[in-house]
C-alpha cells in the first residue's frame, strides 16, 4: 500500500513512519536460519498427547 502512494507522492508523516518500521522485519525473517530455530526449538518442547497405553 505505501508504494503505490510513494510513487504518486501521495505519502504522509503516518504512512511513511509504519513502512520505515515495518521494513525492519524483512530482514529478520529473510537472515534468521530458520531451519536451525525451530528445529532447537522443537527438540526442547515435550510431546502435547500422552502415548497410548500409559
Amino acid at each position: 500500500m505505501a508504494v503505490p502512494l510513494w510513487v504518486q507522492g501521495g505519502t504522509t508523516d503516518g504512512l511513511a513512519a509504519m513502512a520505515f518500521a515495518c521494513a525492519w522485519a524483512v530482514p529478520v525473517v529473510v537472515v534468521v536460519p530458520w531451519r536451525t530455530v525451530l528445529g532447537s526449538v522443537l527438540a526442547t518442547t515435550e510431546p502435547w498427547v500422552t502415548p497410548r497405553g500409559r
